[in-house]
C-alpha cells in the first residue's frame, strides 16, 4: 500500500454510484486507503477562516480528493482540522461545469497541487480562479472490470436516468415500443446502497443492445446546468457494456474526444418517431457490435488510463495499476491481430 489517501465526500443523494465505484477502484488501483468524508458543505465561520490560511505540510502522505461538486473541495479542511497533513494533494472535480460555485478554499493560496476537471471547456475558467495548473481527466468507466462483454443481449432498448418529457414515462414508452416489436426496459431500480445500485445498472446494460440517453439541453431537469451541455457516466458506462447509445449527444468537447460515430445515434425526442428509429438500429445490430464497442471503450474510456495520469503527477508507481494496464494492452493487441 502506498502513502496515499483517496478522499471521497459522498453527496448523499442517489445517482452518484458511478463516482463512488471510481473512488473504490482508485484506492485499489493506486494502492491507497479510501477515506469517506462528510459530504456536507462547510459554512461555519471557523471553516471559512481556515480556508484563507496556507496549507501546513508534513507527515509524508499524499491525497487524491474525488469531488462530485466544486463545493466538496473544501472537505479537505475536514482532514486538516483533525491534524491530517499532506505533502501533496490532487483534486478531481466531476461536475466541474459549475464554475460559479468554486469555493474559497480553492480560490485562495495553493492548498492543492493538481486539479483535474472533466470537461476541456472548464480548464480556462478554472485556471482564472485558482493558482495552480488545471488539466482535464474526462469521464470514464471500469471497462476492464466488466470485460468480456455479454454479446447475447436480449433487451433492445434500456432507459437510464433523466429523459425528455415524451420519453420520461416508462409505461407509455413500453406500450409504444411493443407496437413496433422493440423490447424495452424502463429505468433500473436503485439498490439499497451505491454498490448494489451500480451492480444493478451494469447488469441491465450488459443485457441491452441500446441505451437511451439525452443531453441536458433536451430535458432541462432542475438539477442540471441550464446553459452548459456535458457528458456523464450514462454514456461511458453504456459503451463499457458494449451498448450503442441513442438519444441526443451533448454538444461539448468531451463528446468529440470520447465518443465514436459508430457507437452513438441521434434519434427524435418524439416518442413514436424515436421508437421507429430504434427499430431500424436494432434490425441492423449484430453481436460483433457489442464486442467492438467494448474494445473501443477499453482503449479510450477505462478509468485506469485516467488514474495513470494521476499516479504520474503524484510520483507513485502502483503495481496493480501497471499490471491492469498491461493486461488491457494485451487484449487490445489481440483484438487488432484478430481483425487482420
Amino acid at each position: 500500500m502506498t502513502d496515499l489517501d483517496i478522499l471521497y465526500p459522498h453527496p448523499g443523494s442517489k445517482g452518484w454510484a458511478p463516482v463512488t465505484a471510481l473512488a473504490k477502484l482508485a484506492a485499489d488501483q493506486l494502492g491507497g486507503e479510501l477515506v469517506e468524508l462528510n459530504g456536507a458543505e462547510w459554512k461555519t465561520s471557523m471553516f471559512k477562516a481556515r480556508a484563507l490560511l496556507p496549507r501546513v505540510k508534513g507527515g509524508g502522505r499524499r491525497a487524491l480528493l474525488i469531488a462530485p461538486y466544486p463545493a466538496h473541495l473544501q472537505n479537505i479542511l475536514e482532514l486538516e482540522v483533525i491534524a491530517k497533513r499532506y505533502d501533496e494533494i490532487s483534486a478531481w472535480v466531476f461536475d466541474s461545469f459549475w464554475t460559479d460555485r468554486v469555493p474559497m478554499v480553492a480560490r485562495r493560496g495553493r492548498r492543492f497541487d493538481h486539479l483535474y476537471v472533466t470537461n476541456p471547456e472548464d480548464i480556462e475558467p478554472w485556471s482564472k480562479l485558482v493558482s495552480w495548473n488545471v488539466d482535464c481527466l474526462p469521464w470514464g468507466s471500469d471497462v476492464f472490470g466488466n470485460y468480456p462483454v455479454n454479446n447475447r443481449k436480449m433487451v433492445d432498448l434500456l432507459r437510464v436516468g433523466r429523459q425528455p418529457y415524451s420519453w420520461d414515462d416508462d409505461k407509455s414508452t413500453l406500450e409504444v415500443a411493443a407496437r413496433f416489436n422493440v423490447k424495452f426496459e424502463g429505468r433500473p431500480p436503485f439498490g439499497h446502497d451505491d454498490d448494489s445500485s451500480h451492480d444493478l445498472l451494469r447488469r441491465r446494460m450488459n443485457e441491452s443492445k441500446l441505451v437511451l440517453a439525452f443531453s441536458n439541453s433536451v430535458d432541462r431537469a432542475y438539477y442540471t446546468h441550464q446553459e452548459r451541455e456535458y457528458l456523464t457516466g450514462r454514456w461511458t458506462d453504456a459503451l463499457a457494456s458494449g451498448c450503442l447509445v441513442v438519444g441526443r449527444l451533448p454538444k461539448c468537447e468531451a463528446t468529440k474526444m470520447l465518443l465514436r460515430d459508430a457507437s452513438t445515434y441521434e434519434i427524435s425526442s418524439n416518442l413514436t418517431l424515436g421508437i421507429k428509429q430504434v427499430r431500424e438500429i436494432v434490425h441492423d445490430w449484430k453481436p460483433e457490435v457489442a464486442q467492438e464497442n467494448q474494445m473501443l471503450a477499453l482503449k479510450f474510456l477505462d478509468w485506469r488510463h485516467r488514474l495513470a495520469v494521476i499516479a504520474k503527477d503524484l510520483h507513485i508507481d502502483p503495481p496493480k495499476l501497471k499490471a491492469d494496464l498491461c493486461a488491457i494492452d494485451g487484449y487490445l493487441r489481440g483484438a487488432r491481430r484478430s481483425s487482420y
